[in-house]
């Protein structure tokens, strides 16, 4: 029994105690995955939505916009319809139709929204949320997803280390689509469907009834509960054909097919049964999938391509590595299984045949494999231009040194013409600057044949590397490298003094990497050390293997081992997983999805595919079709790596989570929490909203399309209807709350209309910039379609300031800015009674403010800019020193650097100014360890631009110039503080 055992183990390498290293890893690669920073524009409308939903239901009711779908369907709605839809309606009642397909405002996200609410809610209050709640939220769902994906692979017998790996990999891949929103139900969801298709063709096809709860959950928290129902028919179908060849194909048989048919019935009557919209929530996901108005909401960057790689919508910079990976790993994975030798007892001449048979394909796979690897590590590191060219060259380079590593040396001087002929076709000139990243191919050459070496000397211990064939790869790779340095201009100096070969730049910067933070700065210093470490293996090579080898064991007689069986290849879960990956390719939004769906197949396809040639090569050399055991050498060597790579990375990670997360926040003072800092929410408008919500506005408003959510869930709602007070034009809901022309109606008024467009075009055909006549003709057009509308509030952020919507209001005389700050500007039409009263309680001092330090900015700089005496400007001028003392910024600034045009305020404004420049010179280091530093440095740099000003019309130049070197030394100090706070 003992022996038995003991050959479990051995069939399980890497397994007991080493696979604390593997669980370190997943949670690891868990809580990175969640540390990107996403926009939250779909986290506030569903705070909203969830308060909603608690406090009056679930229904199809809208209550934060004037423009949205109106409840139904209505009799007028009906008579729209096709005939046999009209019949049926007619026959079984407008209350029935109504009960079983509503229309309406369609939220098949509600229950998602409704758990936002209670988690920041249930850990802080209804008037103080505790929104890092929704940071917790999302770190459990992904350490859930990473779990399922891990157990997807142990299910198909993939070795622990090699699941968790590759589960690990599937979450770094989708990293920077994860945000805090009902999609990542639709992330963790689909590894557990996959999760529950593998049990069940695996260990118990009742399994498949777990799908019944899984559909029903899913169907409530997010649209995506749609791909469960795809997935099913190529599971069905491609289970049922292969049911013919069982031999061959994983199958859950006719008895799979019943179960698997009548689960999938099941769960979609549950899902209509129990969902507050019913039938409705397959019909809306059809609308807004296949409908005409469904291609013009596609337009909405997430739904575009993979590869589209300007897209600001994550990146597809890793799913581009993943896929050389899927594909490489499935096309080895499909050859292995030509490797299985067709007769064990034959004649001589056909077993020497079968031999060459299998050299012939384990060459092929041994080929395809080192030529994807190359891809892989090449544009992991940014060095592989995705163009036809760039791609041969560097399969042409991993098959020399392929070749040369198992056939012969000498093929490793070929490297250096491919070398060079790379690098002349990759001319600067044309368009590819940084030679397209083949300048640096020399330096892969000794590494890449030293660790090629070492692989074809345990396969064939004849191939041994030894130290004539390491001078021939050395030669070839200095050869390479001096030759470009000699003939290709880089730097533009042709390396004139070779000490720039200590920081050789990376001056390649591919299109796919876009949208990403990546440096590699020492990188070129990074490859030199690897070609060291290539030599100095080389050299200690016989002591590494001394220090892992064991005692051998006291001979036992252990039963003989089982002759290996190579696996059936489970058509229907690949398929699933290869859809995905198609569906990804087709619409970004779907990466995460095809990362998850993939990782575990690719884990199993590179497990078989090693196992595979494994048994083969011993049924040629020993006689005997059987797996070999892992060397104990490389089961440490592979335990010392990933200690050494989870250690690393968890500590790195960890500073850096502490240094964004967890230190100063530079760009604010107040909402420095982890949720705001990752979703970017300390710009929305928290204070224009208690403006709002305390000066009870009501009415229509405009406003920026992803503030919408926000707005709604920054007002007051109704107790009795929920209708916030301020209805809303548009929000970021799309499809599931408005109509395509209601969209359009508001893309056509915040971009002017066609007089913007016409002028637009006249000054980019000038090239000039619009004039003030332009605006105000801008101005007037926006205020008459406003006026349409009824619309009386326009609130816009910070990065529309300068666009010609907001520039145009600026200029017409009929619209006003009532409350402002650095993020948000809050106009109103003082045409009409509301504008005029709350303007008027805004100048008189009237109007609640969110705090004292808005009132002393907005009544201060209304005093300034607004009132001609000198009474009311020196009391604005006060007021507005008292918000600058509160919060120095660029916006509290402004009002003093206008006060110091008034001669009776300029030698006070001139004092303080120089007192708040020295102060802040004196005192930065310590400035730089709080919270605020950015909006600090922002207000020093304009003091010191006007005390640069007054030296200057002093003639004194030595001042001035110490004022232009201080403005660029705060300028960079600030802008490096900001862009270190990214992840």
């Amino acid at each position: 029994m003992a022996d038995q055992v003991k050959l479990q183990k051995e069939k399980s390498p890497l397994s007991g105690w080493f696979m604390i290293i593997p669980w370190a890893a997943m949670i690891i690669f868990a809580f990175h995955s969640i540390t990107h920073m996403v926009g939250a524009g779909d986290t506030w409308v569903a705070m909203a939505c969830g308060r909603h939903f608690l406090n009056h239901g679930v229904d199809t009711v809208e209550p934060f916009s004037a423009y949205s779908h109106k409840a139904g369907p209505t009799q007028q709605d009906i008579e729209k319809w096709p005939q046999p839809a009209k019949w049926l309606a007619e026959t079984v009642g407008l209350k029935t139709v109504r009960a079983i397909h509503p229309t309406g405002w369609i939220n098949q996200n509600w229950l998602t929204h409704v758990i936002f609410y209670k988690l920041a809610t249930w850990l802080g209050s209804e008037e103080n949320p505790h929104y890092n709640a929704l940071v917790y939220w999302k770190i459990a769902v992904y350490i859930l997803t990473i779990i399922c994906v891990y157990y997807i692979g142990r299910i198909m017998k993939v070795n622990p280390p090699l699941a968790a790996a590759f589960a690990c990999f599937a979450l770094f891949v989708g990293r920077t689509f994860f945000d805090v929103r009902p999609a990542g139900f639709s992330n963790l969801l689909t590894a557990v469907f996959i999760l529950i298709l593998t049990i069940a063709t695996y260990r118990n096809i009742l399994y498949i009834w777990l799908l019944v709860p899984l559909a029903v959950f899913w169907g409530n928290v997010h649209g995506g509960y749609i791909y469960l129902f795809i997935m099913l028919v190529p599971y069905f179908g491609l289970n049922f054909i292969t049911s013919f060849f069982k031999n061959k194909f994983v199958s859950i048989g006719p008895r799979g097919l019943k179960h698997t048919f009548a689960a999938g019935m099941v769960s979609f009557i549950a899902v209509a049964v129990f969902n507050p919209y019913h039938l409705t929530n397959f019909t809306h996901t059809f609308i807004i999938s296949i409908s005409k108005q469904a291609a013009q909401w596609r337009t909405v960057n997430e739904w575009h391509p993979a590869f589209e790689w300007d897209n600001p919508v994550g990146t597809s910079f890793t799913f581009l590595v993943f896929l050389f990976m899927f594909i490489g790993l499935l096309a080895c994975w499909l050859l292995s299984y030509t490797l299985r030798p067709k007769l064990k007892q034959a004649p001589r001449s056909e077993m020497l045949r079968q031999k060459k048979y299998f050299s012939l394909f384990s060459k092929t796979i041994a080929a395809i494999a080192t030529v994807f690897v190359f891809w892989t590590i090449l544009s992991s590191f940014s060095l592989l231009s995705i163009h036809p060219a760039s791609l041969a060259f560097a399969a042409g380079l991993a098959l020399i040194l392929l070749f040369s590593a198992y056939w012969g040396t000498y093929f490793v001087y070929l490297t250096v013409p491919l070398t060079m002929i790379a690098l002349f076709t990759a001319n600067p000139d044309t368009g590819h600057p940084g030679y397209m990243g083949r300048y640096l191919y020399p330096l892969f050459i000794l590494p890449g044949f030293v660790i090629l070496s070492f692989i074809a000397e345990r396969i064939n211990p004849e191939k041994k590397l030894d130290p004539i064939k390491l001078l021939h790869a050395a030669v070839a790779a200095a050869a390479s490298f001096l030759l470009m340095l000699w003939i290709v201009d880089i730097d533009s100096s042709k390396f004139a003094d070779y000490s720039q070969l200590l920081a050789l730049k990376r001056v390649f910067r591919p299109r796919y990497e876009h949208n990403i933070s990546i440096n590699y700065s020492y990188l070129s210093p990074g490859l030199y050390i690897v070609n060291s470490l290539a030599v100095a293996a080389y050299l200690i090579k016989d002591i590494l293997v001394s220090l892992y080898r064991f005692e051998p064991a006291p001979p036992t007689k252990l039963p003989r081992q089982t002759e290996y069986t190579p696996p059936r290849i489970d058509l229907a879960l690949v398929a699933i997983a290869a859809l995905t990956i198609y569906m990804a390719i087709r619409s970004r939004r779907f990466i995460p999805l095809a990362a998850i769906a993939a990782c575990p197949f690719m884990a199993m396809f590179l497990e078989q595919a090693v196992r595979a040639f494994s048994a083969a090569r011993n049924f040629h050399l020993n006689n005997r079709y059987i797996e070999s055991a892992m060397p104990q050498y490389l089961k440490k060597t592979l335990a010392v790596t990933g200690a050494v790579i989870v250690v690393g990375l968890g500590t790195f990670w960890s500073l850096k989570f502490k240094h964004i997360y967890l230190d100063p926040w530079p760009t604010d003072r107040h909402f420095t929490s982890v949720f705001m800092r990752m979703t970017a929410s300390d710009a929305k408008p928290f204070y224009a909203c208690e403006f709002i919500r305390k000066n009870n506005l009501s009415g229509k408003m405009f406003n920026y399309w992803t503030e919408g959510g926000f707005i709604a869930w920054g007002q007051d709602p109704d107790p009795k209807t929920g209708k916030t007070p301020l209805q809303l034009f548009m929000d970021g809901r799309a499809q599931a709350a408005y109509q395509r022309p209601a969209y359009n109606e508001w893309a056509r008024i915040s971009y002017g209309g066609p007089i913007a467009a016409r002028l637009i075009q006249r000054a980019d055909l000038n090239n000039s910039e619009l004039s003030k006549e332009d605006y105000e003709k801008i101005g007037a057009w926006i205020n008459s379609q406003l006026k349409k509308h009824n619309v009386w509030v326009v609130l816009m952020p910070k990065k529309e300031f300068d666009k010609q919507f907001v520039r145009g209001l600026w200029h017409n005389p009929d619209w006003e800015v009532v409350f402002f700050n650095r993020e948000q500007r809050l106009f109103v039409d003082i045409t009409t009674k509301k504008g005029r009263d709350l303007k008027r309680k805004v100048r008189n001092e009237e109007a609640h403010f969110p705090d004292q330090y808005h009132r002393n900015l907005i009544v201060g700089h209304n005093l300034l800019y607004f009132d001609g005496t000198k009474e009311a400007k020196e009391r604005g001028y006060k007021m507005a020193v008292d918000a600058f003392n509160e919060n120095p910024c660029y916006t509290s600034i402004r009002s003093i650097l206008y006060a110091g045009r008034f001669e009776y305020l300029q030698s006070k404004a001139a004092k303080l100014l120089e007192n708040f420049a020295n102060d802040f010179s004196e005192n930065e280091e310590e400035y730089y360890h709080k919270d605020g530093y950015f909006l600090q440095s922002q207000a020093a740099t304009n003091a010191y631009s006007f005390l640069r000003s007054v030296a200057a019309r002093n003639n004194n130049k030595s001042l001035a110039s110490l004022y232009s070197k201080r403005i660029e030394e705060v300028f960079e100090k600030s802008k490096t503080c900001v862009n270190s706070k990214r992840w």
